[in-house]
């Protein structure tokens, strides 16, 4: 039976190995048992979305009923949408970022990557570019399984009263809004890790990894915390919100939903940003990290350092030469003498008769 030639090809092993390597770690004594730990992240991140979801559809119900009869404005609507926008597209940054620091050790191309692929008949490129694509699929899967509950729960809840092309156009705009926020995030702690390894070293590198994890943990439980003092406040009010890059993608969400109030100079000015930041990150960490795989695998393929005259020892070595004297031979210290040999000889008559 013919194989499919991909599945042999040396890009897909590599892009297989390097994104094995994200569940893989040398400080537990089973990789069975870190996927395990893994998944059970990924369980525990997805409910508190549900549940701010949950938490956020009467005041939203209430809020709609109301402007349908005229008993209340409709810019107050609006005004939930985009507080929801900006909670899940914090929600993303910070769940995304949580599972990117989890694999914080194989996140960029390091040592034992050069010294185990630098000595094999592969292309740079193709060893960089499976290495940043195994990437791109990890931060895509854990972003898109951490948003994908949240935007069709989000698009049932807003939608329900307008029909099923506002619940179309609700799910795929807060899709892209939050899914974008989690590649900001993780791309942006990629560049961090190959910065902080190129300029304090490995050790450096790897020791930024826990404090990082502390700190989004601690942001999680302070987003399910403050989350209904959220909706109080007037979108735009204060002048550090616009800076938020939380802001920025729910300014997206704005634009792609078709919202109204899509062309305020406002929200132009936080989707231009979103549009431009995500690429930016991106670059970036796609530059650091080829200087990063450049640096390893040229310390990796580099000739050994040659001891040259001093290291050599070479004029240490004549004198002893000339001291000691030239080295003697085994046979020339050997010498049987003939009386020695007579007894020998008649023992071996005797034994033979």
């Amino acid at each position: 039976m013919a194989h499919a030639p991909d599945a042999r090809s040396p890009f897909f092993v590599l892009w297989r190995e390097f994104f094995a390597q994200f569940f893989t770690s040398e400080s537990v004594t089973s990789d069975v048992h870190l996927r395990q730990t893994i998944v059970w992240v990924l369980a525990f991140l997805l409910p508190p979305g549900v549940f701010l979801m949950i938490l956020m559809f009467p005041e939203f119900q209430a809020a709609v009923i109301r402007a349908k009869f005229l008993r209340g404005p409709a810019s107050y609507v609006d005004d939930l949408l985009i507080w929801i926008a900006v909670l899940f597209t914090t929600y993303s940054m910070v769940s995304t970022g949580f599972i990117t620091v989890l694999a914080w050790d194989a996140l960029t191309f390091n040592r034992r990557d050069g010294m185990v692929l630098g000595g094999l008949p592969l292309k740079p490129c193709t060893i960089l570019g499976a290495k940043l694509a195994a990437l791109g699929s990890f931060v895509l899967a854990g972003s898109i399984s951490i948003n994908l509950l949240n935007s069709a729960v989000f698009a049932l809840e807003t939608s329900d009263q307008a029909g099923g092309a506002v619940l179309i156009k609700h799910f795929l705009s807060f899709l892209c809004a939050t899914v974008g926020a989690g590649v900001f995030i993780s791309a942006a702690l990629v560049m961090v890790r190959a910065v902080v390894g190129l300029l304090g070293g490995p050790g450096l590198a790897s020791a930024c990894g826990p404090p990082l994890q502390f700190l989004f943990i601690v942001g999680l439980l302070c987003l399910l915390i403050f989350c209904p003092f959220v909706l109080h406040l007037s979108f735009g009010s204060a002048a550090f919100t616009n800076a938020l890059p939380s802001v920025w993608f729910a300014g997206l969400f704005e634009r792609l939903r078709g919202s109204p109030r899509a062309t305020d100079p406002m929200f132009m000015v936080v989707n231009r940003r979103a549009l431009i930041a995500t690429p930016i990150a991106i670059l970036g960490a796609l530059i650091v990290s080829v200087a990063e795989f450049r640096r390893h695998m040229r310390l990796a393929v580099a000739s050994p350092a040659r001891p040259g005259v001093l290291g050599g020892a070479a004029i240490s070595r004549k004198l002893a030469r000339l001291i000691l004297g030239p080295e003697p031979g085994l046979q020339s210290d050997i010498r049987v003498h003939p009386a020695d040999a007579r007894p020998q000889s008649r023992a071996t008559n005797a034994d033979c008769n």
